[in-house]
C-alpha cells in the first residue's frame, strides 16, 4: 500500500473502533464484544488489501488481465463483508434466541461464508493467470519500452535535429498504454513487432529520413494490433 492507502485504512480502522466503543461503554469488559470489533476490523482490513492494486498507484502494465479480475474480486468481498459484519452484528445484539438458527449456527454460516467467498476470488484470480499464460516466453511491453527509450538517449542529439521526439514520444506512449496486452495479439505478429524495435535499436548510423519511416511503420504495427 502506498501511504494515503494506508492511512485511509488506519481511519477506517479508527473510525469503527472508537464508534463502536462509544456508543457500547457497558460492553468494553466483553470478551464477545472484542470479538465482534475485532471481525469487522479484519473484514476492513481485507478488503483494504484486495483493493490496494486499485486504489494505490501500483501498476503491473504486464499484467493487465490480472488487475482487471481485482474489481470482481473487491466486489464479491465487499458483499462478502456486507452481509457477514450484518450477522455478527445481528447474532452479537439481538437477544439470543431470537434468531435461534443463527445464534447456534453463528460460526458454521461465518466459515460457510468465507469458505465459498474465497473459492469464488480464487476461480477469478486463476481465470485471469491462465490469460496470462499465452505471453509467456515473448517480450514484455516494458522491455520495449525500455530498448526505444535506451536508442532514444543513446542518439538525442539526432533525434533534437532531425525533430522526432514527438514520436518518439507518442509510439512510448502507444505501447504503454494503448496496445493490447501481448497475450491477445497475434504470436507471429507481436515476434515481428519486436525484431522490427531490436532491428531498431541495434542502428548505429541512420538518416532522419529513415528513421521516422521505422517509428511510422512501427506504430502503424502496432495500432493495427
Amino acid at each position: 500500500m502506498t501511504r494515503i492507502v494506508f492511512l485511509i485504512y488506519l481511519f477506517l480502522i479508527f473510525t469503527w473502533t472508537a464508534s463502536i466503543s462509544i456508543l457500547n461503554p457497558n460492553h468494553l469488559g466483553n470478551l464477545n464484544f472484542w470479538g465482534m470489533v475485532m471481525w469487522v476490523n479484519f473484514l476492513i482490513s481485507l478488503n483494504m488489501f484486495a483493493s490496494a492494486p486499485i486504489l494505490s498507484n501500483f501498476q503491473e502494465r504486464d499484467s493487465l488481465k490480472i488487475i482487471g479480475a481485482l474489481p470482481a474480486v473487491n466486489l464479491i468481498l465487499f458483499l462478502y463483508s456486507l452481509a457477514s459484519t450484518l450477522i455478527v452484528l445481528v447474532n452479537y445484539y439481538l437477544p439470543e434466541g431470537s434468531f435461534f438458527f443463527l445464534n447456534n449456527n453463528h460460526l458454521f454460516i461465518q466459515i460457510l461464508l468465507f469458505g465459498l467467498t474465497g473459492v469464488t476470488c480464487l476461480f477469478f484470480i486463476l481465470s485471469s493467470q491462465g490469460a496470462e499464460s499465452g505471453a509467456r516466453g515473448l517480450t514484455t511491453r516494458q522491455e520495449l519500452i525500455k530498448t526505444i527509450t535506451n536508442f532514444q538517449l543513446s542518439n538525442a542529439k539526432k533525434i533534437e535535429e532531425s525533430s522526432l521526439e514527438v514520436l518518439f514520444q507518442e509510439l512510448l506512449e502507444y505501447i504503454e498504454y494503448k496496445m493490447p496486452h501481448p497475450s491477445s495479439i497475434n504470436r507471429n505478429l507481436y515476434l515481428d513487432l519486436c525484431l522490427q524495435i531490436k532491428e531498431l535499436s541495434n542502428t548505429n548510423s541512420f538518416d532522419s529520413e529513415s528513421l521516422r519511416a521505422s517509428l511510422e511503420s512501427i506504430l502503424l504495427k502496432i495500432k493495427h494490433f
